[in-house]
């Protein structure tokens, strides 16, 4: 009978974070009060003024709209891309995009949550999603090979 591999204590970490993780954007989805989630975004969106004063010229809730819909999604595909090492980096990519995908339509099907879903959220969440897929390929190419159980055991 084949011995199977016990996950390394980083994974179990990782896959607990993607799942915690998954569980608060979902929570995040289904706030039906648009209203905290429009002074949260302005909150943010006034913290980056002085940083992006140049870049950012949107009003303070537009630009923690745009910023907090990229960042929310990095995360989420990073950890996947640790949890499960064997997932190509660019189905990370794919996984999040879906999941943003359904997040929006989630919020166009229950209007009881009175919540705006858009295009340009899937949009930047995508980007979000495939920038931490680029950190995970980036972190793949600087990580040396695992060891195998079956190595171990002839040295």
């Amino acid at each position: 009978m084949p011995r199977t591999r016990r996950p390394s204590s980083r994974t179990v970490v990782a896959r607990t974070f993607v799942l915690v993780y998954a569980a608060a954007i979902a929570t995040a989805v289904l706030i039906p009060n648009p209203h905290a989630i429009e002074t949260f975004k302005s909150n943010v969106g006034m913290l980056l003024r002085p940083i992006a004063s140049g870049v950012i010229s949107a009003n303070p809730t537009q630009s923690g709209d745009v910023v907090m819909n990229i960042v929310a999604f990095i995360p989420l595909t990073v950890f996947l891309g640790i949890a499960w090492r064997r997932i190509p980096s660019w189905v990370c990519g794919i996984i999040g995009t879906v999941a943003s995908m359904c997040a929006e339509t989630i919020q166009y099907l229950i209007p009881a949550l009175t919540r705006r879903p858009d295009i340009w959220n899937v949009m930047e969440n995508s980007v979000g999603s495939w920038l931490g897929a680029l950190i995970v390929a980036a972190l793949r190419i600087h990580r040396p090979p695992a060891r195998t159980g079956r190595a171990n055991r002839q040295r």
